[in-house]
This record gives C-alpha cells, sequence and structure tokens, in this order.
C-alpha cells in the first residue's frame, strides 16, 4: 500500500488519527483509512461499545477522506450496520460544505438466514 496523507479529527471528545493509503489491483484504485486505536486487533469486533464507536470514527472518516482525495461519488453504497452513520453524517455534519451537496446514499443489510432447529 502507498501512503496518501493524514489528518486528526475529532469524535466526540477524541481527536484521531486518520491516515489514507492506497492500493491499486488490476486497474482499481482501493482506499484505505489508517488508524492503529480502532483497526489494530486481532478481530474486526469487540465490545459492542467499543465498535459503535469505532464504525462511527470510520463513517465519518470515510466522508472526511473524499475532499482529500479529489473524489466526489454521485451515490455511496453503504453496507449494513458498519456504515450506517454515513447517510446520518452526510445530511447533518457534511451538509453545509458544498463539497457534499448532492451526493446520495444507498444502503444494504443482508438478512442472515436462521437456521431451524439448530
Amino acid at each position: 500500500m502507498e501512503y496518501v496523507d493524514h489528518f486528526y479529527m475529532d469524535l466526540s471528545w477524541r481527536n484521531q488519527y486518520v491516515g489514507i493509503l492506497k492500493m491499486e489491483y488490476e486497474g482499481v484504485t482501493f482506499y484505505f483509512v489508517d488508524n492503529e486505536f480502532y483497526f489494530s486487533g486481532p478481530t474486526p469486533y469487540s465490545d459492542v461499545r467499543y465498535d459503535l464507536e469505532k464504525f462511527a470514527f470510520f463513517s465519518r472518516a470515510v466522508l472526511s477522506i473524499l475532499p482529500i482525495i479529489d473524489f466526489r461519488p454521485d451515490i455511496i453504497h453503504c453496507h449494513d450496520w458498519q456504515t450506517g452513520l454515513i447517510p446520518v453524517y452526510l445530511h447533518d455534519s457534511f451538509a453545509s460544505n458544498e463539497f457534499f451537496r448532492g451526493i446520495k446514499s444507498i444502503m444494504t443489510i443482508l438478512e442472515v438466514p436462521r437456521c431451524l432447529g439448530c
């Protein structure tokens, strides 16, 4: 991965590091959010209170990165609860910034089938 940039972002009472990394694979550029505090653990999920803060950070960081990488999408596709705050931030905290005006969002949620009789 290649380092792009970094900045510090307020999230509640914390001021957190947001690193931007990128990688190109088969002609597609992928961007990654870097933050050791939230993403250095051995598993993607842990205590629910910690996970809520981690994914609130991720959702806010994703939007904050867009102007820096000079990418203004028409639509942001959010998948499941981990990105659930992106539409909220988009229409609340980021609404006054001209860069974000008119960006739409769509949410999909995967329903996991339940095992009957398990």
